[in-house]
């Protein structure tokens, strides 16, 4: 399964490839995004609840950015 061998790094390219901000990921999981925010950065383990609602996640209905530096150019 995906989730098992996920790291912080491996569910942080999730994300952003799925178009989700990490405060939206987390309204959209059913946490707090300090805790995501925490997660993602090490701070906390990545607990296997949050690896598996990470790897459920659909592509995102809003995109990250429209404008700015974080905005990923094709």
């Amino acid at each position: 399964m995906v989730s098992e061998n996920m790291d912080s790094n491996k569910a942080k390219k999730i994300l952003r490839s799925r178009g989700w901000s990490w405060k939206r990921a987390a309204e959209h999981m059913g946490y707090s995004y300090i805790h995501v925010a925490f997660m993602l950065t090490g701070r906390r383990p990545l607990s296997a609840p949050a690896r598996e609602r990470i790897a459920a996640l659909p592509q995102s209905p809003v995109p990250y950015r429209n404008i700015g530096f974080a905005l990923k150019s094709k």
